[in-house]
Formats: C-alpha cells, structure tokens, sequence
C-alpha cells in the first residue's frame, strides 16, 4: 500500500467535489496493490501445497488460512465492484483484512507443532534432545547452562546444577587438581578432546564419561562449551572382555595367556622363584563315573583351595584341563605344598550328597637353575609331576 501512494487509487467521478452526486472509482494503483497481493496469495498457496506432500501437518494449517484469505480478498474486491454504486461501497475497504486469516493460522501452527523457524528454536532442539550432555562452565566451573542429559548423569535436577560449582555435586576427584587444569585451561583457551573421567555421582554411582569442549564469547564473556557422552556401560565392557582375555572363565584364576603375561615380568625382574605344577589325579575315571558336571566341580573345587593357600604376591592359574601352576618365594614353596595336600583331606562334595576324595600329583621347578624362560621350567616341572604321580600310583 505505501508503494502505491504515488500512484492514483481511488478517484472521484463527479462535476465538483461538494456535489452529493459523487462516486469512488479504482485507479491504476489499486490495481496494482491487487495484482501483488493475489501473486503473494497464489504464491504462498503453491509452497503450501508442496510442503502438504512433504507431509508437514502445519502446512495444512497454512493451506486453510491462505484459502481463506484468498477467499476473502475475491469476494471482498467483487462485492465493492458490485456496490459501488450504493451505500454499501465501503465493503472494498476491508479487502486487506483477510490477511488475519493467515496470520491466525500462522499462530496456531505455531502454537499447536511448535513451527518456529528460528535459530533459537533449533538450538532448543539440539540441545535438549541431544545425544550428548551439554554444560556451559565459567572459570571457577560454575554451572550456567546444563542440558538435560547432563542433569541424569550428575543425578540432580537441572535447577540444583545452575549457578552451582560443578565439583559441589561430583564425588572421587580431587577438587584441588581438577580447579586447577580447568583455571589453567580456561587461561590458556585450551580445548579438551577424548578426555576420560571417572567420578561418583549425586546417586552413589560410578560415572565414566569421555569430555570434549570449546570456548564460546557470549555477551563479551568468555565460556567453556562442555560435550560429555556417557561411556561408563563400554568400560564396564572393555574390563570385563579384558579380564576375560586373561583368566579362565571355570574358576576365575589366570589363565594361560594371564599366566605367560604375568611370567614374563617375574622373569623380566631376575629375582629367584619356584615354578610348582599340580595335576588332578583320576580325573578321567571322576568324568567316566560321575559325569563331566562332577568333573568341572572337581577342577573349581581345586582351584577354591588354591585360593585358600595362596595369597595375591603369589598367582595362580589353570592352564587348561586338570593342570595348575603356582609361582612361589623359594623359601615359602615346602610350607605351601604341605597346605594344598592337606586341602585334599577334605573331600568334594557333590549334588546327590557323594564324596569324592581328591588328589594330586606336583612337580617343581626352579628358576633360574632348572631353565631360564617358561617353556623350560614347565618341562622340569612336568617330568618330577608324573615322577610324583607314578610314586603315588605304587602306593
């Protein structure tokens, strides 16, 4: 409309203009005005229709309203041509108020599908729905903004995390050492990638997240943008696949590759030991008897009492079967052998109430007298174990 002032609209038809015999008829600019608003109409209704195929249900919204308006406007524009000779020709007047129409409809699509195309709604949307925990920190890690995600990680609610240190609701690190990196960050602008945490939440559990941040000047103040994503469940995982690489899944003691690591730094060290080998006499016949499950009951019972005997300075492992191996303080090996012999007095007691007694055949070996590298010492070992076994088969 204020791009058609310079150009004739309305006009009077008469002889004078105080002569009661008068009438308005359209100019040039209010054809104009017309012409741009059914292309504006005729516009809008196309790109509506496109996203009503596309699916959007706000547009179907849009689509009523654009009718709507497009409606109003022809019957408003015809109906001022057709009374234009009577009193009723002021109808024309109201042809611009069909845009409440859209404008209406244009509020409630954003009212009822949240249909606010704007940098603000999006960031809304990414960071509350996002699959990472999002904090803002200042540099005494005061907490100004914490998405969602991040409030079930700490275990509290969003509002207890903002305007709050983030160490006020984090237990098993040191508070000291951690003011510090983050000062020393801050200063220094430096951004954290792949930085692993553990820490105690407000809920008593154990927390492993991985940090990445940035920093962000947000009316002339300087802030560490946080990204934390939750890895604790892949630990639990990556401990459990490597505690499984190492220990045998019957009895819990290492197994042969726990073994071999852990021989390898004793041997790396040169300190004199004991290389003890210990074999489960009849384990065959107990299988033939009893049944493999009484087998594997016999093999964990062994190893129960291995435990028994044995403290942590001193590992033990099964090396597949019915074979065990010990490495002991040469001092301590006569005392330790005579403790696992007497744990056989006690018989293995199985499901249906049997007793089975069990034995043992043990060989030693000594490092590094009787082999300088595990393949050697276990062959020493190996031969005085069935030179034991065929003594105890004698008696």
């Amino acid at each position: 409309m204020l791009a058609t002032i310079p150009i004739d609209s309305w006009m009077l038809r008469g002889d004078e203009i105080s002569t009661t015999e008068f009438m308005f008829i359209p100019g040039p600019g209010l054809y104009l005005l017309w012409l741009i608003q059914f292309s504006y109409l005729i516009v809008n209704l196309i790109l509506t229709r496109i996203e009503m195929k596309k699916g959007n249900e706000a547009a179907k919204l849009w689509f009523k309203g654009i009718t709507l308006f497009f409606v109003w406007t022809l019957s408003t524009l015809v109906g001022g041509l057709i009374l234009q000779d009577t009193n009723f020709y002021f109808i024309a007047y109201f042809i611009p108020h069909g845009a409440l129409f859209w404008m209406y409809t244009i509020y409630l699509s954003m009212s009822k599908y949240d249909y606010l195309s704007s940098y603000e709604n999006r960031y809304n949307i990414l960071f509350e729905k996002s699959p990472l925990g999002i904090l803002i920190l200042d540099e005494n890690a005061t907490v100004l903004e914490a998405s969602p995600l991040m409030s079930k990680y700490i275990g509290v609610e969003r509002q207890e995390l903002i305007n709050s240190s983030i160490l006020a609701f984090v237990d098993g690190i040191d508070n000291e050492d951690f003011l510090e990196s983050h000062h020393y960050y801050y200063e220094n602008q430096i951004k954290l990638s792949n930085k692993e945490l553990t820490f105690v939440n407000k809920l008593g559990e154990s927390i492993t997240i991985l940090v990445d941040s940035d920093f962000i000047m947000t009316e002339g103040q300087l802030l560490q943008f946080v990204m934390v994503k939750d890895i604790t469940e892949a630990k639990v995982k990556e401990k459990r696949v490597k505690y499984l690489a190492y220990h045998d899944i019957l009895t819990d003691l290492l197994n042969r590759a726990g073994f071999e690591k852990h021989i390898s730094e004793l041997l790396s060290d040169k300190e004199k030991f004991d290389f003890v080998l210990l074999d489960l006499n009849k384990m065959k016949q107990i299988n033939d008897t009893h049944g493999h499950q009484a087998g594997d009951q016999a093999i964990q019972h062994v190893a129960s009492l291995l435990r028994k005997v044995m403290n942590d300075n001193h590992p033990v492992a099964r090396l597949g079967g019915d074979e065990f191996v010990l490495l002991l303080d040469p001092n301590k090996t006569g005392d330790v052998i005579k403790k696992v012999r007497s744990q056989f007095d006690t018989p293995l007691k199985l499901a249906n109430n049997q007793q089975i007694f069990l034995s043992a055949s043990i060989g030693v070996s000594h490092y590094p007298s009787d082999g300088e590298n595990m393949d050697q010492l276990y062959s020493v070992a190996d031969k005085r174990m069935y030179k034991d076994k065929e003594q105890t088969k004698e008696k």
